[in-house]
């Protein structure tokens, strides 16, 4: 499997821990969850980090082929993603992977280099398909960097957040909408013997989710709703209004730029970056950041 299918795995395991601890109940198997978790990822560490080329990891590990058990060294923008916002990598390897990493004119290509035809599956649709003009290749898939642009945050790369977003808004804007892909060049949503899909809710609800954890740092806890928050140079001030969260509507502003909260105030009095839950009515936050 895929570097981000086992990543989504070792997610699954901790999550559903998680879910039994909360409930009270099973905790025999919760802690089962939690030993498998710690060996996938140490298995991935193993077979798709160690002996790397370039510091990043492979895109999946050959299987019913005469390459059985080789890593196939392809970046894999999801499972990048993925990887880091779960905390798979060590610390060395997450810096490798923000120092290494290949970014085309528009983001985060969904595979880099070209593979060989023989790998495209159902992206393969002619015999010299390959590269830029096929769909499961060197291209952008909105929902992909999505994810990317959260691991961003997640480390402070406060400044690729900003490019991958600014990125993403270009091609909306000049493509009249989200499409399902675009060339990682050009931008053309059209490509080779791939029907071109405007209108994709997997694409939007993932820029959405960048927007509210990403850059506005939104943040889900047993205690409440912290704010993690990261406003890239020159952007001056970031507004998002309507925001529900639990019985309360919000209105944040964002003040700065960076990832380090220096003054955050609800309806105008200084508090920390926690609202507790059982916050009700409307209510603005103005967070000031260096």
């Amino acid at each position: 499997m895929t570097l981000s299918t086992n990543a989504l795995y070792v997610k699954a395991y901790r999550d559903a821990a998680s879910i039994l601890d909360a409930l009270g109940q099973e905790n025999a198997l919760a802690a089962e969850y939690r030993k498998k978790a710690d060996s996938l990822a140490e298995n991935i560490r193993t077979y798709f980090f160690q002996n790397s080329p370039n510091g990043i990891p492979a895109y999946f590990i050959h299987g019913a082929t005469s390459r059985r058990g080789e890593p196939a060294w392809f970046q894999e923008g999801s499972g990048l993603g993925f990887a880091l916002l779960f905390g798979i990598p060590t610390p060395s390897s997450a810096r490798q992977i923000f120092e290494r990493v290949h970014l085309e004119p528009n983001g985060l290509p969904v595979i880099w280099p070209s593979l060989d035809n023989n790998y495209l599956g159902s992206g393969k649709t002619g015999s010299t398909d390959h590269g830029y003009h096929t769909p499961q290749n060197i291209t952008i898939w909105p929902q992909v960097n999505g994810i990317w642009m959260q691991a961003c945050a997640a480390f402070g790369e406060t400044e690729r957040l900003g490019s991958e977003l600014e990125n993403l808004c270009r091609l909306i804007q000049e493509n009249d909408g989200i499409w399902e892909i675009y060339h990682a060049r050009t931008g053309n949503p059209k490509l080779w013997g791939h029907p071109a899909k405007k209108h994709q809710n997997w694409g939007a609800t993932a820029i959405l989710a960048a927007v509210h954890h990403a850059l506005f740092g939104l943040t889900f806890t047993e205690e409440g709703t912290e704010f993690h928050p990261n406003l890239p140079s020159g952007w001056n001030e970031l507004r998002l209004s309507g925001v529900f969260v639990h019985g309360a509507s919000l209105e944040i502003t964002l003040k700065g730029s960076g990832n380090r909260i220096k003054h955050f105030s609800l309806d105008g009095k200084s508090c920390a970056p926690l609202l507790p839950h059982g916050l009700e009515g409307t209510h603005t936050i103005t967070i000031e950041l260096a």
